[in-house]
């Protein structure tokens, strides 16, 4: 049999499966001949696909709709059939989808909201959208007479003409593409403010969303162009970014209402401020201890917050105990790529890196930050050090807040940021120095007048610990002078533990611009500050030598050979395990550390 035969034997075999269904429904008594013969008029399937029952029950509703005499559309029904129904579960309901060919749309479109209103008083307890099937051609299509592809048969238009489907026959005002500061994006669709029905379709808006969804895989946010005020407060802005249009959550009622029974107290002293302030959401970030309340404000009304944001957090703490409050405005990241009339450059406060400085100064407010410094680790990972106001006269409770600032700047950028509180190992470590020092026999206190640590950590080593102590680079130069002595003067506060002392150096890319240096120093790249922490590790001890070897896998091997003639060599040789842990921990490297035999 050739091919055509095959496909005519396919076409007769999916023609008897429709009607053998059909007889079947017949039998069971679901539907009677004569609906058949008008539900078939009513209802064309697309590749001989057979119809489902809700299909048939869309095509009869169409038909009773056609032939009621109290009916002011049938004579725009009477050509009219649709291709498929389908349902799609939105929050607190179900919407139902019917698809028509895109032949009917014209006319649909003409009684597009009265028919919906027909077919919801058959479908009652649904919200009917209709949508026009469009076809969708690649950027590779080629078809004999047609040498360029037609916009509207692109992605973007079919999704577009999608939109304007789902929400008719309201019209849309304004469309606006927001980039959350995660990279996300989030379509905010504005419709007629002046629609009469405008209650009905408020009532749709959680439906439109879950049906865009499904149909394009996109996100949008529906809203009112006028400012639809959702259940709650006044205080709570509609246009929620952060929740991807979903109806406002318990958190944000409450912080609403909080804000409004502060505005309307007697004895606030911000009530003329917060009149026209409003939020667009809020939630909760699990922080070490306890709880942090990120509160958002749409950007138009940060200026006023920004002035009484002090009194502001202090007003909420009372309402929501047991949290740390944190005020931040929403913006908008623009990529490279922007474009908009009028607009040739984009602005440098739309970009990511401008965002995130702004949602850091937003954080720690109103105290100020004083200075900044990116740490680079031997590990290639960043962090930034933010160093607030010595002098801000709330610092005793913006210290508690540190690890709060920490966890909130991470959430919302997804960056780290060096707020957190020293760990119980610094402390320990930093309190013994103090001890060294202003102990009467010790003969080093001179030198560690200006010497302090930058933190500490374990690291486990076979058979004990290693305690690696970290200082700034700009007092290592005088660690170095009594590295031997303060070592051992710290093995005698923590004893079973290797004291390795290491400074602070920054690793500087390759593509590094600063303004006065040209080049690179070779003393900030990735090899010369493993060379640095490997002299530091062994310090006081010399390095006479290094050696390193590659086993036929591939892997290398450095074997670090020490001064034979050190005077403290037997101590020195059972730190050498931990100083090659510390080295694989610090720089990710394998290294074996010797005396040479003779």
């Amino acid at each position: 049999m050739d091919h055509r035969g095959q496909l005519a034997l396919y076409e007769h075999i999916v023609h008897l499966q429709i009607l053998l269904w059909k007889l079947l429904l017949l039998k069971s008594g679901k539907i009677k001949v004569g609906d058949m013969l008008n539900t078939r008029k009513k209802l064309v399937k697309e590749k001989g696909a057979a119809p489902t029952e809700l299909d048939q029950e869309v095509a009869k509703a169409l038909f009773d709709i056609e032939v009621s005499p109290s009916c002011d559309i049938k004579a725009d029904l009477k050509d009219v059939y649709i291709s498929g129904a389908k349902d799609v579960e939105v929050k607190h309901g179900v919407a139902m989808v019917v698809h028509f060919p895109f032949r009917v749309w014209k006319t649909v479109k003409k009684i597009q909201g009265r028919l919906i209103r027909e077919l919801e008083k058959k479908f009652t307890r649904k919200h009917v959208v209709l949508v026009a099937n469009r076809t969708i051609l690649d950027k590779n299509f080629r078809r004999k007479g047609l040498k360029v592809r037609p916009r509207s048969r692109t992605l973007t238009a079919v999704h577009e003409s999608i939109l304007e489907d789902l929400v008719g026959p309201t019209e849309i005002v304004g469309k606006r593409t927001r980039i959350s500061v995660d990279g996300s994006k989030l379509m905010k669709v504005l419709l007629d403010p002046k629609d009469k029905d405008k209650e009905n379709i408020e009532s749709k808006l959680p439906a439109f969303a879950a049906v865009y969804k499904k149909l394009t895989n996109k996100e949008f946010l529906r809203v009112i162009a006028d400012g639809l005020e959702l259940p709650g407060s006044a205080k709570l802005e509609s246009m929620n970014v952060d929740e991807k249009g979903a109806a406002p959550t318990e958190l944000d009622q409450e912080v609403a209402k909080a804000l409004f029974d502060i505005e309307v107290s007697p004895s606030c002293d911000i009530k003329a401020d917060l009149k026209d302030v409003y939020i667009s959401g809020a939630k909760d970030v699990e922080v070490k201890h306890g709880v942090a309340m990120v509160v958002h404000f749409p950007f138009r009304v940060w200026k006023t917050v920004k002035k009484i944001q002090g009194r502001l957090i202090r007003e909420l703490e009372k309402k929501f105990t047991r949290k740390h409050v944190v005020l931040v405005a929403n913006r908008t990241i623009l990529d490279k790529n922007f474009r908009r009339k009028g607009l040739k450059v984009r602005p440098r406060s739309r970009t990511l890196t401008a965002v995130h400085e702004s949602i850091l100064e937003d954080l720690v407010g109103p105290t100020e930050i004083v200075g900044k410094r990116t740490r680079i680790s031997v590990d290639g990972s960043k962090l930034m050090k933010v160093l607030l106001d010595p002098k801000d006269k709330d610092k005793e409770n913006i210290e508690s807040k540190l690890p709060a600032f920490a966890a909130v700047y991470k959430k919302l950028t997804n960056k780290e940021e060096k707020g957190a509180a020293p760990t119980e190992l610094d402390q320990e470590v930093a309190k013994a120095l103090f001890d060294i020092e202003v102990s009467p026999s010790c003969d080093i206190k001179a030198d560690l007048k200006d010497v302090y640590i930058s933190g500490a950590k374990d690291v486990e080593v076979k058979h004990g610990v290693a305690m690696v102590v970290h200082f700034p680079f700009r007092v290592w130069k005088t660690v170095k002078k009594i590295q031997g002595r303060l070592i051992r003067e710290l093995e005698k506060k923590f004893t079973r533990k290797h004291v390795v002392l290491v400074a602070n150096r920054t690793i500087l890319d390759k593509n590094f611009r600063r303004k006065g240096l040209k080049v690179r120093p070779r003393s900030r790249t990735l090899t010369a500050v493993h060379e640095s922490i490997l002299e530091d590790l062994v310090g006081p001890t010399e390095i006479v030598g290094k050696r390193t070897r590659i086993s036929v896998d591939g892997s290398k091997l450095m074997k670090v050979l020490l001064d034979p003639k050190d005077k403290d060599k037997e101590n020195i040789e059972s730190k050498l395990p931990a100083f090659a842990a510390v080295y694989k921990k610090l720089t990710n490297k394998e290294a074996q550390f010797m005396f040479p035999t003779a």
